[in-house]
Protein backbone atom coordinates (compact mmCIF):
# COMPACT_ATOMS: atom_id res chain seq x y z
CA UNK A 1 0.00 0.00 0.00
CA UNK A 2 1.53 3.55 -0.96
CA UNK A 3 1.90 6.25 1.60
CA UNK A 4 -0.11 9.14 1.30
CA UNK A 5 2.00 11.31 3.68
CA UNK A 6 5.38 12.00 3.85
CA UNK A 7 6.55 10.14 7.31
CA UNK A 8 9.52 8.21 7.62
CA UNK A 9 8.33 4.76 8.02
CA UNK A 10 11.27 3.48 10.33
CA UNK A 11 13.74 5.32 12.95
CA UNK A 12 17.40 5.31 11.81
CA UNK A 13 18.36 2.91 14.06
CA UNK A 14 15.59 0.20 12.55
CA UNK A 15 17.25 0.69 8.58
CA UNK A 16 20.35 0.16 10.47
CA UNK A 17 19.38 -3.10 12.06
CA UNK A 18 17.82 -4.22 8.56
CA UNK A 19 20.97 -3.61 6.65
CA UNK A 20 22.87 -5.43 9.31
CA UNK A 21 21.32 -8.95 8.42
CA UNK A 22 18.13 -9.18 10.58
CA UNK A 23 17.32 -12.66 12.14
CA UNK A 24 14.74 -14.71 9.73
CA UNK A 25 13.04 -16.91 11.81
CA UNK A 26 11.51 -19.97 11.52
CA UNK A 27 7.99 -18.65 11.62
CA UNK A 28 6.52 -18.31 8.47
CA UNK A 29 3.33 -16.61 7.78
CA UNK A 30 1.14 -17.36 4.83
CA UNK A 31 -1.92 -15.31 3.70
CA UNK A 32 -5.16 -16.83 2.79
CA UNK A 33 -6.89 -16.32 -1.05
CA UNK A 34 -4.02 -14.82 -3.25
CA UNK A 35 -2.16 -17.88 -3.65
CA UNK A 36 -1.19 -17.06 0.13
CA UNK A 37 -0.64 -20.48 2.40
CA UNK A 38 -1.59 -21.01 5.35
CA UNK A 39 0.82 -20.06 8.29
CA UNK A 40 3.33 -22.82 9.61
CA UNK A 41 2.73 -21.43 12.66
CA UNK A 42 -0.65 -19.33 13.92
CA UNK A 43 0.36 -18.54 17.04
CA UNK A 44 3.02 -16.40 18.65
CA UNK A 45 4.48 -17.72 22.02
CA UNK A 46 4.44 -15.24 25.06
CA UNK A 47 8.08 -14.65 26.25
CA UNK A 48 8.64 -15.00 30.01
CA UNK A 49 9.57 -11.72 30.39
CA UNK A 50 7.55 -8.78 31.69
CA UNK A 51 6.32 -5.51 29.77
CA UNK A 52 7.38 -1.96 31.38
CA UNK A 53 6.05 1.34 31.32
CA UNK A 54 7.78 3.86 30.54
CA UNK A 55 6.72 7.74 30.02
CA UNK A 56 7.27 9.56 26.12
CA UNK A 57 10.22 11.55 26.32
CA UNK A 58 8.54 13.81 23.55
CA UNK A 59 5.16 14.83 22.61
CA UNK A 60 5.72 15.85 19.14
CA UNK A 61 5.55 11.95 17.75
CA UNK A 62 3.49 11.28 14.61
CA UNK A 63 0.47 9.72 15.02
CA UNK A 64 -1.20 8.66 12.10
CA UNK A 65 -1.38 5.73 10.93
CA UNK A 66 1.36 4.90 7.99
CA UNK A 67 1.46 1.37 5.64
CA UNK A 68 4.47 1.10 3.36
CA UNK A 69 5.61 -1.31 1.14
CA UNK A 70 8.44 -1.05 -1.53
CA UNK A 71 10.25 -3.56 -4.27
CA UNK A 72 13.28 -5.73 -3.16
CA UNK A 73 15.67 -7.48 -5.44
CA UNK A 74 17.02 -10.90 -4.45
CA UNK A 75 19.72 -9.76 -6.81
CA UNK A 76 21.28 -7.69 -4.23
CA UNK A 77 21.89 -10.47 -1.70
CA UNK A 78 20.54 -8.95 1.11
CA UNK A 79 20.45 -11.39 4.22
CA UNK A 80 18.50 -11.16 6.83
CA UNK A 81 19.80 -13.57 9.01
CA UNK A 82 21.54 -12.46 12.41
CA UNK A 83 25.01 -12.89 12.45
CA UNK A 84 26.04 -11.03 14.64
CA UNK A 85 28.95 -8.77 14.69
CA UNK A 86 33.00 -9.66 14.90
CA UNK A 87 35.61 -7.38 15.22
CA UNK A 88 39.06 -8.02 14.72
CA UNK A 89 41.66 -5.81 16.86
CA UNK A 90 45.50 -5.61 16.46
CA UNK A 91 45.62 -2.93 18.88
CA UNK A 92 45.52 -2.19 22.81
CA UNK A 93 44.62 0.82 24.77
CA UNK A 94 44.69 2.26 28.35
CA UNK A 95 44.15 5.46 30.40
CA UNK A 96 46.65 7.94 32.15
CA UNK A 97 47.24 10.87 33.97
CA UNK A 98 49.83 13.69 32.93
CA UNK A 99 51.18 12.92 35.94
CA UNK A 100 52.01 9.08 34.75
CA UNK A 101 53.21 10.54 31.21
CA UNK A 102 55.88 12.52 32.81
CA UNK A 103 57.19 9.66 35.02
CA UNK A 104 56.64 7.12 32.30
CA UNK A 105 53.91 4.59 31.36
CA UNK A 106 54.98 0.59 30.91
CA UNK A 107 53.88 -0.09 27.00
CA UNK A 108 53.99 -3.85 25.47
CA UNK A 109 55.12 -4.33 22.32
CA UNK A 110 54.76 -7.66 20.30
CA UNK A 111 55.05 -6.14 16.46
CA UNK A 112 58.44 -4.06 15.70
CA UNK A 113 57.31 -0.64 14.12
CA UNK A 114 53.83 -0.56 16.01
CA UNK A 115 52.43 3.07 16.17
CA UNK A 116 51.27 4.44 19.56
CA UNK A 117 49.01 7.90 19.60
CA UNK A 118 48.96 10.00 22.73
CA UNK A 119 45.17 11.75 23.07
CA UNK A 120 44.63 14.22 25.60
CA UNK A 121 40.96 13.27 26.85
CA UNK A 122 37.81 15.92 27.04
CA UNK A 123 36.27 16.80 30.28
CA UNK A 124 33.10 17.22 31.01
CA UNK A 125 32.25 21.38 31.32
CA UNK A 126 35.85 22.41 30.66
CA UNK A 127 35.44 25.18 28.52
CA UNK A 128 39.29 25.73 27.92
CA UNK A 129 40.74 24.91 24.54
CA UNK A 130 41.67 21.12 24.64
CA UNK A 131 44.13 22.02 22.19
CA UNK A 132 46.46 23.29 25.31
CA UNK A 133 46.53 18.92 26.77
CA UNK A 134 47.81 17.85 23.35
CA UNK A 135 51.20 16.18 23.91
CA UNK A 136 54.25 17.70 21.38
CA UNK A 137 56.14 13.97 19.67
CA UNK A 138 59.25 15.85 20.28
CA UNK A 139 59.48 15.82 24.07
CA UNK A 140 58.32 11.92 24.19
CA UNK A 141 61.02 9.61 24.90
CA UNK A 142 61.26 5.88 25.09
CA UNK A 143 63.18 3.66 27.01
CA UNK A 144 64.19 0.56 27.51
CA UNK A 145 65.54 -1.49 30.62
CA UNK A 146 65.78 2.46 32.47
CA UNK A 147 68.27 3.18 29.45
CA UNK A 148 66.84 6.37 26.96
CA UNK A 149 66.78 4.82 23.32
CA UNK A 150 68.18 6.98 20.26
CA UNK A 151 66.61 7.38 17.08
CA UNK A 152 63.38 5.54 18.56
CA UNK A 153 60.95 6.73 16.75
CA UNK A 154 60.57 6.47 12.67
CA UNK A 155 57.64 9.01 12.32
CA UNK A 156 55.83 11.56 14.45
CA UNK A 157 52.85 13.40 13.62
CA UNK A 158 52.03 16.28 15.49
CA UNK A 159 48.47 17.49 16.88
CA UNK A 160 48.62 20.34 14.36
CA UNK A 161 49.17 17.84 11.41
CA UNK A 162 46.35 15.79 12.73
CA UNK A 163 43.93 19.00 13.18
CA UNK A 164 44.91 19.87 9.40
CA UNK A 165 43.39 16.66 8.17
CA UNK A 166 40.98 17.08 10.48
CA UNK A 167 41.22 13.64 12.47
CA UNK A 168 42.26 12.71 15.73
CA UNK A 169 41.84 15.89 17.76
CA UNK A 170 44.26 16.73 20.24
CA UNK A 171 46.14 13.86 19.21
CA UNK A 172 49.79 13.44 18.44
CA UNK A 173 51.55 10.13 17.12
CA UNK A 174 54.81 8.29 16.86
CA UNK A 175 55.66 5.49 15.06
CA UNK A 176 58.56 2.85 16.84
CA UNK A 177 61.57 2.10 14.85
CA UNK A 178 61.54 -1.44 13.67
CA UNK A 179 64.65 -2.37 14.94
CA UNK A 180 64.01 -2.10 18.19
CA UNK A 181 61.90 -5.12 18.21
CA UNK A 182 59.29 -6.43 20.11
CA UNK A 183 59.30 -6.39 24.12
CA UNK A 184 58.52 -3.88 27.58
CA UNK A 185 59.29 -0.25 26.79
CA UNK A 186 58.37 2.84 29.20
CA UNK A 187 57.51 5.70 27.15
CA UNK A 188 58.10 9.29 28.96
CA UNK A 189 57.15 12.32 28.56
CA UNK A 190 59.48 15.35 28.62
CA UNK A 191 56.90 18.06 28.64
CA UNK A 192 55.05 19.56 31.15
CA UNK A 193 51.53 18.16 31.96
CA UNK A 194 48.54 19.13 33.86
CA UNK A 195 49.56 16.41 36.57
CA UNK A 196 45.29 15.59 36.64
CA UNK A 197 44.52 15.68 33.31
CA UNK A 198 43.63 12.57 31.22
CA UNK A 199 44.96 11.08 28.93
CA UNK A 200 44.50 8.11 26.59
CA UNK A 201 47.29 5.76 25.23
CA UNK A 202 46.88 3.34 21.86
CA UNK A 203 49.16 1.13 20.81
CA UNK A 204 48.68 -0.42 17.34
CA UNK A 205 50.54 -2.80 16.01
CA UNK A 206 49.76 -3.66 12.31
CA UNK A 207 50.06 -6.63 10.42
CA UNK A 208 50.79 -8.53 14.39
CA UNK A 209 51.09 -11.92 14.29
CA UNK A 210 48.08 -12.31 16.94
CA UNK A 211 44.82 -10.42 17.02
CA UNK A 212 41.84 -10.16 18.99
CA UNK A 213 38.93 -11.53 17.60
CA UNK A 214 35.15 -10.94 19.63
CA UNK A 215 32.06 -12.16 18.27
CA UNK A 216 29.14 -10.81 19.96
CA UNK A 217 25.60 -12.60 18.80
CA UNK A 218 23.43 -10.28 18.17
CA UNK A 219 23.14 -6.32 18.78
CA UNK A 220 20.38 -5.24 19.83
CA UNK A 221 19.26 -7.10 23.72
CA UNK A 222 16.54 -6.51 26.27
CA UNK A 223 17.75 -4.82 29.53
CA UNK A 224 18.60 -7.72 31.83
CA UNK A 225 19.18 -10.08 29.01
CA UNK A 226 22.11 -12.28 28.55
CA UNK A 227 24.84 -11.72 26.04
CA UNK A 228 26.56 -14.28 24.57
CA UNK A 229 30.16 -13.58 22.76
CA UNK A 230 33.31 -15.22 21.85
CA UNK A 231 36.77 -13.57 22.67
CA UNK A 232 40.10 -15.06 21.23
CA UNK A 233 43.35 -14.24 20.75
CA UNK A 234 44.58 -15.87 17.25
CA UNK A 235 47.44 -15.71 15.73
CA UNK A 236 47.97 -15.44 11.91
CA UNK A 237 47.40 -19.65 11.58
CA UNK A 238 44.70 -19.38 13.94
CA UNK A 239 45.91 -20.59 17.24
CA UNK A 240 44.69 -19.64 20.42
CA UNK A 241 46.93 -17.93 23.00
CA UNK A 242 45.57 -18.58 26.81
CA UNK A 243 45.38 -15.68 28.48
CA UNK A 244 43.47 -13.24 31.12
CA UNK A 245 40.42 -11.20 30.00
CA UNK A 246 38.28 -8.47 31.61
CA UNK A 247 35.68 -8.07 30.96
CA UNK A 248 32.71 -4.50 31.09
CA UNK A 249 29.97 -2.79 29.61
CA UNK A 250 30.79 1.55 28.32
CA UNK A 251 27.12 3.13 28.96
CA UNK A 252 25.85 6.03 26.82
CA UNK A 253 26.79 8.71 29.62
CA UNK A 254 30.19 7.38 29.80
CA UNK A 255 30.15 5.10 32.50
CA UNK A 256 31.99 2.15 32.56
CA UNK A 257 31.13 -0.99 34.73
CA UNK A 258 32.65 -4.27 35.33
CA UNK A 259 31.08 -7.38 34.33
CA UNK A 260 30.99 -11.08 35.81
CA UNK A 261 31.85 -13.75 33.04
CA UNK A 262 30.39 -17.33 33.27
CA UNK A 263 31.90 -19.49 30.80
CA UNK A 264 29.44 -21.46 28.91
CA UNK A 265 30.49 -23.97 26.37
CA UNK A 266 32.39 -22.57 23.71
CA UNK A 267 30.97 -19.16 24.46
CA UNK A 268 31.25 -16.53 27.41
CA UNK A 269 28.11 -15.16 28.99
CA UNK A 270 27.14 -11.91 30.68
CA UNK A 271 24.14 -10.45 32.13
CA UNK A 272 23.12 -7.11 31.14
CA UNK A 273 21.88 -4.81 34.40
CA UNK A 274 18.72 -4.74 34.59
CA UNK A 275 18.34 -0.58 34.85
CA UNK A 276 18.32 1.31 31.46
CA UNK A 277 18.31 5.04 31.92
CA UNK A 278 15.34 6.65 29.60
CA UNK A 279 17.31 9.84 28.95
CA UNK A 280 19.63 7.60 26.79
CA UNK A 281 17.14 6.74 23.83
CA UNK A 282 18.54 5.59 20.87
CA UNK A 283 22.22 5.65 22.02
CA UNK A 284 24.40 2.64 21.89
CA UNK A 285 26.50 0.70 24.29
CA UNK A 286 30.30 -0.81 24.38
CA UNK A 287 30.89 -4.03 25.28
CA UNK A 288 34.92 -3.64 26.17
CA UNK A 289 37.90 -6.52 26.20
CA UNK A 290 40.81 -6.13 28.03
CA UNK A 291 43.04 -8.90 27.50
CA UNK A 292 46.68 -10.13 27.87
CA UNK A 293 48.51 -13.26 27.37
CA UNK A 294 52.25 -14.35 26.59
CA UNK A 295 53.77 -15.38 23.15
CA UNK A 296 57.22 -16.80 23.29
CA UNK A 297 58.42 -14.79 25.92
CA UNK A 298 56.93 -11.81 24.54
CA UNK A 299 53.89 -9.75 26.25
CA UNK A 300 50.57 -9.86 23.92
CA UNK A 301 47.72 -7.14 24.87
CA UNK A 302 45.01 -6.30 22.91
CA UNK A 303 41.61 -4.19 23.64
CA UNK A 304 38.25 -4.81 21.59
CA UNK A 305 34.71 -2.96 21.30
CA UNK A 306 31.49 -3.84 19.72
CA UNK A 307 28.42 -1.67 19.98
CA UNK A 308 25.02 -2.59 20.80
CA UNK A 309 21.56 -1.42 21.59
CA UNK A 310 19.51 -2.05 25.15
CA UNK A 311 15.30 -1.56 25.34
CA UNK A 312 13.27 -1.83 27.58
CA UNK A 313 10.46 -4.13 26.65
CA UNK A 314 7.38 -1.57 25.78
CA UNK A 315 5.54 -4.08 23.39
CA UNK A 316 5.37 -7.13 22.12
CA UNK A 317 3.24 -9.26 19.07
CA UNK A 318 1.82 -12.37 20.94
CA UNK A 319 -1.06 -14.78 20.51
CA UNK A 320 -3.10 -15.40 17.55
CA UNK A 321 -2.29 -14.35 14.24
CA UNK A 322 -4.98 -13.18 11.79
CA UNK A 323 -4.02 -14.09 7.66
CA UNK A 324 -5.86 -11.91 5.67
CA UNK A 325 -5.99 -11.51 1.83
CA UNK A 326 -3.99 -8.55 1.64
CA UNK A 327 -2.65 -8.35 5.24
CA UNK A 328 -1.16 -9.75 8.16
CA UNK A 329 -3.01 -9.11 11.71
CA UNK A 330 -1.06 -9.38 15.29
CA UNK A 331 -1.96 -9.17 18.47
CA UNK A 332 0.42 -5.80 19.89
CA UNK A 333 0.10 -5.72 23.71
CA UNK A 334 1.58 -2.48 24.62
CA UNK A 335 2.83 -1.45 27.72
CA UNK A 336 3.97 2.12 27.02
CA UNK A 337 1.95 4.47 25.26
CA UNK A 338 3.33 5.32 21.92
CA UNK A 339 4.58 5.07 18.51
CA UNK A 340 5.21 0.98 16.83
CA UNK A 341 6.05 -0.39 13.97
CA UNK A 342 5.58 -3.87 12.38
CA UNK A 343 7.57 -4.78 9.09
CA UNK A 344 8.14 -8.06 7.52
CA UNK A 345 9.61 -9.44 4.39
CA UNK A 346 7.21 -11.16 1.32
CA UNK A 347 8.58 -14.21 -0.42
CA UNK A 348 7.47 -15.52 -3.61
CA UNK A 349 7.73 -18.77 -5.60
CA UNK A 350 9.82 -18.78 -8.53
CA UNK A 351 9.44 -21.31 -11.80
CA UNK A 352 12.65 -23.41 -10.03
CA UNK A 353 10.18 -23.55 -6.46
CA UNK A 354 12.19 -21.53 -4.56
CA UNK A 355 11.23 -19.13 -1.94
CA UNK A 356 12.29 -15.77 -2.95
CA UNK A 357 12.08 -12.03 -0.95
CA UNK A 358 10.56 -9.55 -3.02
CA UNK A 359 8.62 -6.86 -0.80
CA UNK A 360 9.05 -5.01 2.28
CA UNK A 361 6.23 -4.06 4.28
CA UNK A 362 5.80 -1.89 7.23
CA UNK A 363 3.10 -0.14 8.78
CA UNK A 364 3.09 2.00 11.95
CA UNK A 365 0.70 3.17 14.65
CA UNK A 366 0.19 5.34 17.58
CA UNK A 367 -0.99 3.13 20.35
CA UNK A 368 -2.43 4.01 23.64
CA UNK A 369 -1.85 0.98 26.64
CA UNK A 370 -3.72 -2.34 26.35
CA UNK A 371 -3.90 -4.80 23.48
CA UNK A 372 -4.66 -4.18 19.71
CA UNK A 373 -4.98 -5.81 17.10
CA UNK A 374 -3.27 -4.09 13.74
CA UNK A 375 -2.06 -5.53 10.16
CA UNK A 376 1.26 -5.49 8.29
CA UNK A 377 0.03 -3.88 5.20
CA UNK A 378 1.07 -5.09 1.66
CA UNK A 379 1.00 -3.98 -1.32
CA UNK A 380 -0.80 -5.76 -4.42
CA UNK A 381 0.47 -3.96 -7.66
CA UNK A 382 4.02 -5.35 -6.06
CA UNK A 383 2.76 -8.65 -5.79
CA UNK A 384 1.30 -9.03 -9.13
CA UNK A 385 4.71 -7.30 -10.88
CA UNK A 386 6.67 -9.37 -9.02
CA UNK A 387 6.65 -12.29 -11.25
CA UNK A 388 6.70 -14.59 -8.64
CA UNK A 389 3.93 -17.01 -7.62
CA UNK A 390 2.24 -18.57 -4.93
CA UNK A 391 2.46 -19.98 -2.07
CA UNK A 392 3.74 -16.52 -0.75
CA UNK A 393 5.00 -16.08 2.50
CA UNK A 394 5.97 -13.73 5.02
CA UNK A 395 8.94 -13.99 7.50
CA UNK A 396 11.54 -11.41 9.37
CA UNK A 397 8.62 -10.11 11.15
CA UNK A 398 10.10 -7.23 13.73
CA UNK A 399 8.19 -4.95 16.08
CA UNK A 400 9.89 -1.18 16.64
CA UNK A 401 9.28 1.22 19.29
CA UNK A 402 9.81 4.26 17.19
CA UNK A 403 9.02 6.37 19.96
CA UNK A 404 12.30 5.08 21.46
CA UNK A 405 14.23 4.07 18.73
CA UNK A 406 14.39 0.46 19.86
CA UNK A 407 13.74 -2.83 18.36
CA UNK A 408 11.62 -5.31 20.57
CA UNK A 409 11.09 -8.26 18.80
CA UNK A 410 12.05 -10.36 15.75
CA UNK A 411 9.82 -13.29 14.87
Amino acid sequence: MKNNKNVVMGASLSVLLLSSSLHANSLAIGLKDNGFKQAKLSEIAVEDYDLVNVDLMSSSIERQSVHFSQAISSANKVAFKNQGYTDISDEYWFEVTGRELMAGVAVAISQPGALIRLSGKSVKNDMRNMQQHAIEPEFVSLLKAGVTLKSAFSQKVTAEQFATANIFPNSSALQLNKTLGAGKFTLKVEQLLEEDQRYMVNVKEKNAEHKLHLTIDKQSYRAGQDILFNSKLLSRQGHALLGTQKVSVKLPNGEVNALEVVKLDNQFKITLPQHVNDQNTGQLYELLIVTEAQSQGVTVKRNGKVAFAVNRPTARLEGKVDHKADSVAFNVNVASEGRYEISGIVYGTNQQGDAVPFMLSRSAYYLPVGIHQRKLAFDQTIIDNSGLQAPYTVKSVQLMDQSRLALLQQL
